[in-house]
């Protein structure tokens, strides 16, 4: 007999003893539909679960069958449609529904939506230890590493003596070892930026040096330039005023020609 991991969890963590039959209106139906489960025979198992729907006084829990065993076969929305109708039944537990609501939700890949379901379970039931390990699992697919080591601790606490206590431990101290790395490289990464922007800053002023001493170098030249064409205009004045002496000099002639009579 193959019986599925999830259920194996369900027997485990929810307290359930027996499988047997609580509906007098059609116990054949619904013990049928719960052995096809147990047997791994979703699709045989499916329209028996869904006819003792229909049985006033049925069992609660049909709910969570039918739920899982849509999942099985990957009916995922049929799955989530079954588990909600179970959540508004008297007497449903709740905490068992929203759990598998959000591992359907993990299946389909929606981790926000499973977050909400596992978070809902755990309101309903502090105690329940899957809840825990399974939201721990799906903050790692989220990438929230302290989160997940957080709810890791809390399924070690509750669940002790759990078999897989050992693997999740391991998990911790991956996740721990994961995040001093991710510390170091975020320093590492913050001391290659400074030395960037020390870099960049230096190059900045290297720039900056360089256009002032072009500028200065071209202030010079110009400064120059004009030095030496004011130079040269001075000095061509200069040479006409020296040649054009004598022609602007008057000579009073008439002390040196007197006409004697």
């Amino acid at each position: 007999m193959k019986i599925p991991l999830l259920f194996m969890l369900l027997l485990l963590f929810s307290g359930i003893i027996g499988l047997e039959a609580q509906s007098t209106d059609a116990p054949s139906v619904y013990q049928q539909g719960i052995e096809a489960f147990l047997y791994n025979k979703p699709q045989e198992a499916i329209p028996l679960l869904e006819a003792s729907l229909r049985s006033p006084g049925v069992d609660t829990r049909v709910y969570l069958y039918l739920g899982m065993a849509y999942e099985q076969i990957g009916l995922y929305e049929q799955a989530l449609g079954v588990l909600q109708d179970g959540l508004s039944k008297p007497g449903a537990e709740t905490h068992l529904i929203l759990y598998n609501m959000g591992n359907i939700a993990v299946r389909k890949g929606e981790l926000d939506q499973a977050m909400s379901f596992f978070n809902r379970a755990i309101e309903a039931k502090r105690s329940y230890a899957p809840a825990y390990l399974n939201r721990a699992n799906n903050q790692v697919r989220r990438g929230a590493y302290q989160n997940a080591i957080g709810d890791y601790r809390s399924f070690i606490q509750l669940a002790p003596d759990h078999e897989q206590v050992p693997q999740v431990l391991q998990m911790i101290a991956a996740l721990e070892g994961e995040l001093r790395a991710q510390e170091q490289r975020r320093i590492a990464e913050e001391e290659q930026q400074k030395l960037e922007e020390a870099q960049r800053e230096a190059e900045q002023r290297r720039i900056a040096q360089e256009q002032a001493e072009r500028a200065r170098q071209e202030a010079q030249r110009r400064q120059d330039l004009l030095n030496s064409v004011f130079n040269s205009l001075d000095t061509a004045a200069g040479d006409k005023n020296s040649r054009g002496a004598g022609a602007d000099t008057v000579i009073d002639l008439d002390d040196e020609l007197t006409i004697h009579d």
